[in-house]
Order: structure tokens, then C-alpha cells, then sequence
């Protein structure tokens, strides 16, 4: 048999078709753009990254060699285990919870906004875009347990007009 009846033969098998469909390499599959960070990288900065890209997991990388991987599991149980002294507390505490809301539940960074804490009263500073954002602030900080206020001081781009408004009691 000659090799142009192999092939015939083996289309007519649907073999081409076979190796088409389950013949994928992971080489075909993978990002080529890792994103990777070395072992004395902040946590904090890995998380940003994870949220940024999109991802689930990072390598770890020294010397150019994968020495582990991050997940955000890993992130939660590091705070988690986290000894109390380092913990912070009162306004402190509600500064670095409404941060962190802001990026993993809005996308929201410290690029966008600040925020000043003081007697259970958060103050936001910045330039929300578009106008929901700052409507999905507002709602975001008024629904953190232990706030007891919300004072807007965001300016909105399009109109350039500064808005001022204080609720009181809304936490929960």
C-alpha cells in the first residue's frame, strides 16, 4: 500500500479528524504573558495583580525558576492566620476593609479614590468614572457593617461638579 492510500484510508477512518480535535498540547493553551512575582512580593501587590489579569493562580518565581504557586485561597488564609498585634482596629480597620471592598467588588483602586476614616465616618475623595460608580460606592460603604456615616466628596469628570452629601447610621 502506498502512503497517499494510507491517508486516504485514514481520513476515511476520520484518524485526521481524531488527531485535529484531541491532538491539543498545553503549548497551544496556555498564556504566553505569565504573570509571576518573586517570593518577597507583598500580598497585597499579587492580589492586585490576580484581580488586574483576571487570573487564579501565579507562579512563584526566584532565580528564574518556579519555586510555587499563589491562588487567592492562599491570600485569604494567609490574612486569615494573620497573628492579632498586626491586625488593624478601629478606623484603621475600616479603611483597609472598605479598600479592599472597593478593588475586589468594584474594581475600584486607590488610583480612582481615597478614603479617610475617622468615628465611623468615611469620606471618599477622587474621580469615580462613570456616574454608577459612584452610586455603587456609596452603596458598597453604606453596607459595611460598623460605618455609621458616608461623606461624598468625589468629583464626577463629565460635568465637573463636586458632590457633598452625608448619611448617617448607614451601616449595618
Amino acid at each position: 500500500m502506498q502512503a497517499k492510500d494510507m491517508l486516504e484510508q485514514d481520513d476515511r477512518h476520520g484518524l485526521n479528524i481524531y488527531i485535529q480535535i484531541h491532538g491539543w498540547s498545553v503549548g497551544e493553551a496556555m498564556n504566553h504573558e505569565a504573570i509571576s512575582a518573586p517570593p518577597e512580593t507583598v500580598a497585597g501587590r499579587i492580589g492586585n495583580l490576580m484581580l488586574t489579569h483576571i487570573i487564579k493562580r501565579a507562579p512563584v518565581m526566584s532565580n528564574r525558576r518556579p519555586v510555587g504557586v499563589v491562588s487567592p485561597c492562599d491570600l485569604i488564609n494567609l490574612v486569615i492566620d494573620a497573628p492579632g498585634r498586626r491586625a488593624a482596629k478601629g478606623s484603621d480597620a475600616m479603611r483597609l476593609t472598605t479598600k479592599a471592598r472597593l478593588t475586589a467588588d468594584l474594581g475600584i483602586g486607590s488610583d480612582k479614590v481615597d478614603l479617610v476614616v475617622k468615628d465611623g465616618q468615611v469620606q471618599v475623595q477622587g474621580i469615580p468614572e462613570p456616574n454608577i460608580q459612584q452610586k455603587a460606592i456609596r452603596t458598597l460603604v453604606e453596607g459595611i457593617r460598623g460605618i455609621n456615616g458616608y461623606l461624598d466628596r468625589t468629583t464626577l469628570l463629565p460635568s465637573r461638579v463636586v458632590s457633598a452629601s452625608i448619611t448617617a447610621g448607614g451601616g449595618q
